[in-house]
């Protein structure tokens, strides 16, 4: 089944991503690594978004199909789907920080001293 590597690649990626992020948390080195966390499930993301796409090319061509290669093929679509959408949550969760409160708090400082 080479046809399946790339995809069993960006299932591997993803529970490294979760695993390593949640060392990060554990180590609290998530504030030095956060832009690094962003960018690579974005791109985990993106990975998830052309895999439905892929397995929904496939379902469209299978239509007549029965039995367990069908059902397969809508679990691909149905877990690709729900990864990406978590993802995109985990993204906006990852991207709400407190640091632009200090930026923030220096802005009204100086807006005060003149």
């Amino acid at each position: 089944m080479k046809v399946f590597r790339y995809y069993w690649f960006v299932v591997c990626i993803e529970a490294a991503l979760i695993f390593g992020l949640a060392g990060a948390l554990a180590a609290g080195a998530f504030a030095k690594t956060r832009l690094s966390w962003l960018g690579l499930f974005s791109v985990a993301t993106l990975l998830y978004i052309q895999m439905t796409d892929a397995f929904l090319g496939v379902h469209s061509m299978s239509e007549d199909w029965e039995g367990q290669a069908k059902h397969r093929v809508r679990t691909m679509v149905a877990g690709s789907i729900m990864t990406a959408t978590v993802n995109c949550f985990l993204i906006i969760a990852l991207g709400m920080t407190e640091e632009s409160a200090p930026a923030e708090a220096a802005a009204s400082e100086k807006a005060t001293a003149v």
